[in-house]
């Protein structure tokens, strides 16, 4: 914002916190000698906690329940009433393997899920056995994954990497979170 970036004298440093900086103008921070800084690394496990808690919260049908029953909809208990489906045993495609997709892969772990992987460059054989990550090409993640957690930064190549064409390859069930930048995801074909 310009009028913060011409705040003068005073304004010695701009600290964002997260990890991305990507709503800064860091080009126009640097002409003005203010030095930008993030809080790479201390977000981690809260990042990949609420990761976690979203896939969950799909896959159980937590919000919808919950507005069900504060609608006053409810009359009464059902064997399929808000059944969602299972997270054990499935598929956790992880889009981005860097800090918080590995915290991801930890917690799937406790799931038995499967982890396909995608990342610029494949992890070191050492990493994928730590976690029980199989790298994959984008398309082939999308196709067999339940669950698809989106952990990039954006960048102009991550920019709607989830659009119309990748939505076509997932399955009908499959369930997808986004703690990367928003426009990670094109919303308007979502």
């Amino acid at each position: 914002d310009a009028e913060i970036l011409d705040a003068g004298p005073r304004l010695r440093v701009i600290a964002d916190y997260a990890a991305g900086f990507d709503n800064i103008d860091v080009a126009a921070a640097t002409e003005r000698g203010i030095p930008v800084t993030n809080t790479l690394g201390v977000l981690t496990e809260t990042t990949a906690d609420m990761a976690f808690a979203l896939l969950m919260a799909c896959a159980r049908r937590i919000v919808e329940a919950d507005q069900f029953m504060c609608a006053g909809k409810y009359e009464g208990w059902g064997p399929m009433l808000f059944l969602g489906t299972d997270i054990h045993g499935r598929t956790l495609g992880l889009v981005g393997f860097g800090r918080i997709a590995q915290a991801m892969a930890r917690r799937g772990a406790g799931f038995n899920t499967k982890i396909p992987y995608r990342n610029c460059k494949r992890a070191p054989e050492e990493l994928e056995r730590a976690y029980h990550a199989e790298y994959r090409e984008l398309p082939d993640l999308l196709q067999e994954s339940d669950f698809v957690s989106l952990h990039v930064p954006l960048t102009e190549s991550t920019y709607h990497l989830i659009s119309d064409a990748k939505f076509q390859l997932m399955k009908r069930t499959a369930i997808l979170t986004n703690t990367s930048r928003g426009p990670v995801v094109n919303e308007m074909t979502l």
